[in-house]
């Protein structure tokens, strides 16, 4: 299978193996640092990049034999509904649950239809996120068909590039000011009008009041090579430093039970940096830069795919810095939807001459 994926492009055998062999030394690395930190890695956290990246392959192998839609259609319906079980007890079933499956798979599924159908699709998940107080997704999925569509205005790349931005700048500012108007609903208005206090800045900083302090953690030991699955009473202490800062209460039952009694920080990012050091860190750039791509890509191009593909960038760099690490069971389908992109980006380059 993997033979099959690379042969299209060696650039994705040097991006596989990169991750494999990151994700290979990251036993080694923990034995070497269970001796003197007196803990024990977690299996699950060493295995878990091998994990994620036999999923990708096997994800985007079958889409190379069954096609793109039907590959994300079948993908879907087994952890959609297993989320829709688990996280229904949260309270919001579309928001933790149904937003980022059911999203995806309507931008996938709509990609080589008509305008009409693509404002359709965009609509409907609109509806549905306002009903449900979900901004992110409104946000991501209307960006998206937007940049699609601007995206296939000019000829020239600059033109598009620079179309997709102006059009993306345009309906932030667009959708910020019909949030806190409460014309995307009350729920998506108080919220907004809450974190926005200190200005539309104190926006991110205030609803992900982590990331303040994994920001400090990070930069603080970059380089770090203890594996570890605990977080330690200096960093505890940043931690609820950050969310002091921002009016929320250091000590509450999610910061004392969700984010440094289970070690979960909230970001993709962190935690790869927290569980497997130096390595995990590398691991996130590597993400990061590879979600970077397709969003410019997806900018200049004038494929039918780039409102899909702009909704995975926008999203993968989102999970890398504010989402928890169980987010990570939507990348497989994120890396499915980029590898198609470029594969029929090369496909194209290649009979044009």
């Amino acid at each position: 299978m993997l033979y099959k994926v690379v042969e299209l492009d060696r650039n994705l055998l040097r991006l596989f193996s990169c991750v494999f062999a990151i994700a290979l030394l990251s036993p080694t690395a923990a034995l070497l640092s269970s001796g003197t930190t007196g803990g024990s890695p977690d299996p699950d956290w060493v295995f878990r990049p091998i994990s994620l990246m036999v999923s990708i392959i096997v994800l985007y192998w079958s889409s190379l034999k069954i096609g793109l839609v039907s590959a994300v259609i079948l993908a879907i319906p087994a952890p959609l509904l297993f989320d829709v079980i688990t996280r229904a007890s949260q309270g919001n079933t579309w928001k933790y649950a149904a937003s980022v499956w059911v999203s995806l798979g309507l931008l996938v599924l709509v990609h080589r239809m008509n305008v009409a159908m693509k404002v359709l699709a965009v609509g409907t998940i609109v509806i549905m996120s306002v009903l449900n107080d979900t901004r992110g997704i409104i946000a991501m999925a209307a960006t998206g068909v937007l940049v699609e569509i601007l995206s296939r205005t000019g000829r020239t790349r600059v033109y598009r590039i620079a179309a997709s931005l102006i059009g993306a700048s345009v309906l932030a500012v667009a959708s910020y000011q019909l949030a806190i108007a409460g014309a995307l609903g009350s729920g998506i208005q108080r919220t907004m009008i809450l974190q926005t206090q200190e200005g539309p800045m104190s926006l991110l900083r205030t609803a992900r009041p982590e990331s303040g302090g994994n920001f400090a953690l990070v930069l603080s030991d970059p380089f770090r090579f203890i594996i570890d699955d605990r977080v330690t009473a200096d960093q505890a202490a940043v931690i609820q430093n950050s969310f002091s800062q921002v009016g929320r209460d250091p000590n509450s039952l999610y910061v004392q039970s969700g984010v440094l009694k289970s070690a979960e920080l909230h970001s993709v990012t962190a935690d790869l940096w927290l569980h497997l050091g130096f390595a995990g860190l590398l691991l996130s750039v590597i993400f990061g830069l590879f979600f970077a791509y397709l969003g410019f890509r997806a900018l200049s191009s004038h494929r039918m795919l780039a409102g899909a593909v702009t909704f995975v960038s926008l999203r993968g760099v989102w999970d890398l810095l504010f989402s928890p690490v169980s987010d990570l069971r939507f990348w497989p389908l994120y890396f499915l939807v980029g590898l198609a992109f470029l594969a029929s980006e090369r496909k194209l380059r290649a009979s044009t001459g």
